[in-house]
């Protein structure tokens, strides 16, 4: 079942239902790891990102996903917007893998959650900032 109260994709143009365990219809289903939340279920997906030279994973919720982005193209052009590059989704265990090798080499203090404002994008120092 999909998180309390979701029973259509998340997807605000999209009438479907939601592809169990997902948020999300068969269309716009991402791939990622199966969360638990009270008696409801979603997926959170990692992506890739580098921005100057650090390299990081961002993770974010299909229901996220598809409300506030329409889904991975949506998401996509939204890291761009940020000042993310190379930003892409990791579809399977070896790309999360081989990207966690990768972010190891330049490891990026934004990794995390993603955040609807990150510290470049409001003046305040962006290195090294703990929220």
């Amino acid at each position: 079942m999909a998180f309390e109260g979701v029973k259509k994709c998340a997807v605000s143009s999209c009438e479907e239902s939601c592809y169990e365990p997902r948020n999300l219809c068969r269309e716009h289903a991402v791939p990622g790891a199966l969360v638990c939340v009270g008696d409801g279920t979603g997926i959170v997906t990692s992506w890739y990102a580098e921005r100057e030279g650090e390299r990081g994973l961002i993770v974010i919720d299909d229901q996220e996903l598809g409300e506030m982005f329409g889904g991975i193209e949506g998401f996509t052009a939204k890291l761009k917007s940020q000042g993310f590059e190379k930003a892409r989704i990791l579809r399977t265990p070896e790309e999360v893998a081989s990207a966690r090798i990768e972010i190891l080499k330049a490891f990026a203090y934004w990794s995390g959650p993603w955040r609807p404002q990150y510290p470049w994008e409001t003046g305040r120092p962006a290195k090294y900032e703990i929220n």
